[in-house]
């Protein structure tokens, strides 16, 4: 007993937390701006791309820099017998020998060749060390490095543009899933309005049925308009609340609930742009990005090109031999023989890679400018049917449905006449908010196709 009660007690903590949690996640009055930061605050892609950067910014410092030098250190253990002796010192001793001996009466020799023959006994210790100190120093020629830092620099300003393009697809998403929300709600509010409209027509329609007013058949499609739109409602519900959920998971949090959205489908939206407007711009993320990748492939050729020739190694030596307490001095200049590898491949596939970047940026600026005239096309289309609706169906429907009531309030017409003037005023209103909806989704197309330059990378 004495356990349980700690573990239950965390257990009811744990629990009041996460509904604690889950409460004040709950968002209403949600507006696009909101969104926005809250989604450029969420969503892992721009953090990726802001690693990316510094990791494009290294990798332009390195590509920069010379390759360090080599040094080596070396001791060696031999003998220094006549035949592997310097021969300078093997002269200095037979001279010191004879001179020795001349002193001493002995007879000099008579041949020349007694002279230069070991004429002073070996060391008492014949391990001699030999001191070896060597540095070495590839030096990369023919603008190599030059080449590899302006590569990494291209490379650098392309990640720096693909977060720029990446923010501006972002709140393109964004205010996509925000409208939809904001017109599944006003879908939902007109469905609700007409189904509370079809409970009064009906109640009344059934008090004049018992009343033997109006006919049976009456009552029955006045019964089915009403479930037919409860039906509508329900749909209605299911979108909203699915879009709810997609726009949490644009915003870069799945588990967010959102309460409603605010904002109205039915704000006005500028006039469409001009086709002579209508065209990419050379500040665009997009067309900057491709003039970049068309770079970078010209400059990887230069990089190829450039290694072709060999590097050469300059290296500088310094001996010590200890017996006879003398030093020396090498200098060496070292490079391959460039008979066989001379990076013809890899020159071949980095000029083939430019006019394969060059003809794929064709290809996509093709797309790009396709994508921006269909999305102003659709624009103008849904923007102009949404004005009719506004400005002439809708206000003549609303008057045909005065009239219609005037008319059954006088007994001249039928409550059957009156659900049809009610149903069609609330399918005009609906494909008012579709159009609307349609209208203002082609526009975050067109904004984001017509873009310049917007904020860099941090």
């Amino acid at each position: 007993m004495n356990r349980i009660l700690p573990v239950a007690i965390y257990a009811c903590i744990l629990l009041t937390a996460c509904a604690t949690t889950a409460h004040a996640a709950a968002l209403e009055g949600l507006t696009l701006d909101e969104a926005l930061r809250l989604a450029e605050q969420s969503r892992p892609e721009l953090e990726a791309l802001r690693h990316r950067i510094k990791m494009a910014e290294g990798e332009a410092r390195q590509a920069g820099l010379w390759p360090n030098p080599t040094i080596s250190l070396g001791m060696d253990s031999y003998t220094p017998h006549a035949d592997n002796r310097p021969p300078d010192l093997a002269k200095v001793e037979n001279l010191v020998a004879l001179s020795n001996r001349v002193r001493a009466g002995a007879n000099a020799p008579d041949s020349s060749n007694e002279l230069w023959a070991p004429s002073i006994p070996e060391p008492d210790n014949p391990d001699q060390l030999q001191q070896v100190i060597s540095i070495s120093q590839p030096l990369p020629l023919w603008g190599a490095q030059r080449q590899a830092r302006a590569a990494g620099k291209l490379e650098m300003e392309r990640w720096k543009l693909e977060y720029i393009r990446t923010r501006l697809e972002l709140r393109l998403e964004v205010g996509k899933a925000f409208d939809e929300v904001v017109y599944r709600q006003e879908s939902l509010h007109t469905a609700g309005e007409l189904e509370r409209t079809l409970t009064e027509i009906l109640d009344v329609t059934r008090a004049r049925f018992e009343a033997g007013d109006i006919a049976e058949v009456e009552l029955i499609k006045g019964k089915a308009d009403h479930e037919r739109f409860r039906l509508e409602m329900e749909a209605a519900r299911s979108e909203l609340s699915q879009s709810k959920a997609r726009l949490a998971g644009v915003l870069g949090a799945p588990d967010l609930v959102i309460g409603n959205c605010a904002g109205t489908t039915a704000t006005p939206l500028p006039e469409p742009p001009e086709e002579s407007v209508a065209r990419l711009k050379d500040d665009h993320p997009q067309a900057r990005i491709w003039e970049k990748a068309e770079e970078a492939a010209r400059a990887r050729v230069a990089v190829v090109e450039s290694r072709r020739w060999p590097v050469p190694t300059l290296g500088f030596g310094y001996r010590h031999y200890e017996y006879a307490d003398q030093d020396t001095f090498d200098l060496s200049l070292e490079f391959e023989l460039p008979l066989f590898d001379r990076k013809q491949g890899e020159v071949q596939a980095a000029r083939e890679n430019a006019k394969f970047q060059a003809a794929t940026v064709r290809a996509d600026r093709n797309a790009f400018e396709t994508r921006l005239q269909e999305s102003v096309a659709a624009f103008t289309a849904h923007r102009s049917r949404a004005a009719s609706f506004a400005e002439r169906i809708i206000p003549r429907m609303e008057q045909t449905l005065e009239i219609v009531r005037s008319s059954h309030e006088a007994g001249d017409i039928s409550m059957l006449e009156v659900l049809d003037a009610y149903r069609s005023l609330a399918e005009a209103r609906m494909a008012y908010l579709r159009e609307a909806f349609e209208a203002r989704s082609a526009f975050h197309d067109v904004q984001y196709l017509l873009a310049g330059e917007t904020q860099p990378a941090e």
